[in-house]
């Protein structure tokens, strides 16, 4: 879902910002962005600061892959609690990411179908990922470090060289999301 999440908001771009308005005064002075979104997550300043905080990684940087990485599994992990949706559920996990878990349990998306659309891709490609990590992680087990990008893994290039840098961070994730349902499982059973 990382990888998804990541390739929708910035195509990988670790200096990804959203476009600025339109340009002012007889068309020298650029407009202003909309939001304080940037890097690979395209996470808000706001939000930043309070994963910095929670995750206790001060020197976490947005245009760090892994760090935008942990940050995506630590925001949909903290959704799925705020929403009650499943983390195995990646397009509504994408609908809370992009509104929010409150626009999302307002139902702002619902009239959005170019964002729902945009979602069933995002849902889409964290199944086609998430095959293509297997069949990487697979390839590891047998071959070590370098038989994943060698030998014919999946993932297209440019993709690949960041899969096998961040393949433990999406482990680190994964484990951290497994724990997060285990807990709240735990939770209701008392």
């Amino acid at each position: 879902r990382q990888m998804a999440i990541s390739k929708q908001e910035s195509s990988f771009d670790k200096d990804a910002r959203p476009p600025r308005g339109r340009r002012r005064f007889f068309g020298l002075a650029r407009g202003r962005r909309p939001s304080s979104a940037r890097g690979y997550a395209q996470a808000l300043d706001s939000t930043w600061d309070e994963y910095q905080s929670s995750s206790g990684n001060r020197g976490a940087s947005r245009a760090d892959f892994s760090d935008s990485v942990d940050f995506i599994g630590w925001y949909v992990s903290r959704a799925a609690r705020q929403t009650g949706t499943s983390v195995n559920d990646a397009r509504s996990q994408y609908l809370a990411y992009h509104e929010g878990p409150g626009g999302f349990s307002r139902g702002t998306w619902r009239g959005n179908s170019a964002l729902i659309r945009t979602a069933n891709g995002v849902a889409s490609d964290t199944g086609r990922f998430q095959v293509q990590l297997n069949g990487c992680e697979r390839r590891l087990k047998r071959r070590g470090i370098f038989g994943c990008s060698r030998l014919g893994c999946a993932i297209p290039v440019d993709i690949d060289r960041m899969a096998i840098r961040q393949m433990t961070v999406l482990n680190v994730t994964r484990r951290r999301i497994e724990s997060d349902i285990t807990e709240e499982v735990r939770l209701r059973i008392r």
